[in-house]
């Protein structure tokens, strides 16, 4: 079971309720759990997967982006984010990996973050369900290592045994040659290269940088795109399911 604590904010327009100024942030428990496959699993037993992800958040008020411009609630912000951290790792055991923010407090909080490769695990066994595709399109960091490389395949291989084809969206690159040369000889995978993603397929893009003009591109192509502003968005609506349980 993994576990991940979620960190966002209310919408502008919901009301806030009134809190003491000691009072810990409340955290909630998504009763809901969600499955997904690991490099374990294959497609053949998609209906009982290995994975499961168990999501527990925080919902910050919206008006939390003013406040954090005056030094006296900044500090009183940072702290109720610290005890509720400590909160979740001694309790919960939740470390600091498995700690999500979301896009407008990463830029409220100046964080930079790496979003558990669970979270696109899960995304991408929403994809395999809702149609069966034979090619995936797969785009990479500009810079990464063996990390990364490891990340993509383990992603992958429960569903490779069912592809035929394997797009690169970008350059060329060493961490890109490897993942082909494992493909092929570990599947028969061919891998080509390409500007675009190819159209009725997945993509996974792990890439560092936005690519709107493809994000577009694979809105209008029946292109299931998984990547940090969709797994974001899986959270979001995660935590308005609204079957949720206080547990602090």
């Amino acid at each position: 079971m993994k576990r991940i604590f979620y960190l966002s904010m209310t919408g502008p327009a919901q009301k806030r309720e009134r809190t003491k100024r000691k009072d810990p942030l409340p955290i909630l428990r998504c009763e809901r759990r969600y499955p997904f496959l690991t490099e374990n699993d294959t497609v053949r037993n998609s209906g009982s997967p290995s994975g499961a992800l168990q999501l527990y958040f925080g919902l910050l008020p919206f008006a939390v982006k003013e406040e954090m411009n005056r030094s006296r609630k900044r500090r009183r912000w940072i702290r109720k984010l610290s005890d509720s951290l400590q909160f979740v790792q001694e309790n919960l055991g939740i470390g600091q990996e498995s700690v999500v923010f979301s896009y407008r407090l990463c830029e409220i909080f100046e964080r930079r973050q790496h979003l558990p490769e669970e979270l696109f695990a899960v995304c991408l066994r929403t994809c395999r369900e809702r149609e069966a595709f034979r090619c995936v399109n797969l785009s990479l960091p500009e810079e990464c290592g063996g990390e990364t490389v490891e990340e993509a395949v383990r992603l992958l291989s429960p569903y490779l045994s069912r592809i035929n084809s394997l797009v690169m969206v970008g350059e060329e690159s060493e961490s890109a040659w490897q993942i082909e040369d494992y493909l092929y000889d570990e599947y028969g995978i061919v891998t080509s290269y390409a500007r675009r993603p190819e159209k009725n397929a997945i993509w996974l893009d792990l890439g560092s940088k936005p690519l709107p003009l493809l994000a577009s591109f694979a809105m209008g192509n029946g292109i299931c795109h998984i990547n940090e502003a969709e797994v974001l968005n899986f959270l979001d609506t995660a935590v308005k399911s609204g079957y949720n349980t206080k547990v602090n």
